[in-house]
């Protein structure tokens, strides 16, 4: 179980017939804040809260800054017209030639899409990274490597919770293959012995939260400590 807190703009009646529509508001003078808007127009909201910016503040700048350009801009990966065919193709080419399960080849192109080859890259040099994390995973040991070099994952958190999402979407939370992430991450990240063994424990108390909160009860010492 899982929740989130939408940042809703002030308005009188019931929650769920507020405007998920935001607001940007100015002031003290050089102050910019903008409120209200859902994970899906994050963009658009960029896009809007640069481009009130660039208006009022361009002046005090050396050179005058066009408009936001995020619209022209595919997000890492995703400069691809016709994605789910480019998806069929390269995960059928992972699984022919990688040997890559096809579970673990979709998801890998679904997530990083024409940037599945940086990751795989890691793998020419140390081919255990092709291996799932676990049978039947379809996230691989590459991915955490990865997620440490190139996406500035720091925890066992961030790759579990925020890179790979097993925290959120997995029945066993994670926990069964979080010793190993931490191993492979502390590869990356130079941790000793000692700080990879605190980071599950903080893995663990983590998860052991999320799901108290999800059944109404405090997490015991034992369910948190593994």
């Amino acid at each position: 179980t899982w929740a989130g807190v939408r940042p809703l703009v002030r308005e009188e009646g019931a929650a769920s017939r507020v405007s998920r529509d935001y607001e940007v508001l100015e002031g003290p003078p050089g102050l910019y804040t903008i409120c209200g808007g859902k994970l899906t127009t994050f963009r658009s909201m960029a896009q809007r809260m640069v481009d009130v910016m660039v208006e009022r503040e361009g002046g005090s700048l050396s050179r005058r800054p066009g408009p936001c350009r995020t619209a022209r801009r595919p997000l890492p990966g995703g400069a691809i017209a016709d994605f789910p065919r480019y998806q069929r193709a390269a995960a059928a080419a992972l699984h022919k030639g990688w040997q890559i399960p096809d579970a673990a080849a979709e998801r890998l192109i679904a997530v990083h899409g024409t940037d599945h080859t940086r990751v795989l890259a890691l793998a020419v040099r140390a081919p255990e990274l092709l291996q799932p994390l676990s049978p039947g995973s379809a996230v691989l040991a590459a991915e955490a490597a990865y997620a440490a070099r190139h996406e500035m994952a720091t925890t066992l958190e961030d790759f579990l919770r925020r890179r790979c999402g097993l925290m959120l979407f997995s029945a066993d939370r994670g926990l069964p293959v979080a010793g190993q992430v931490a191993q492979l991450l502390a590869r990356e990240l130079g941790w000793s012995s000692r700080e990879a063994r605190r980071q599950v424990t903080a893995y663990a108390n983590a998860v052991g939260r999320m799901d108290a909160f999800g059944s109404g009860e405090e997490p015991s010492a034992a369910e948190v400590s593994g």
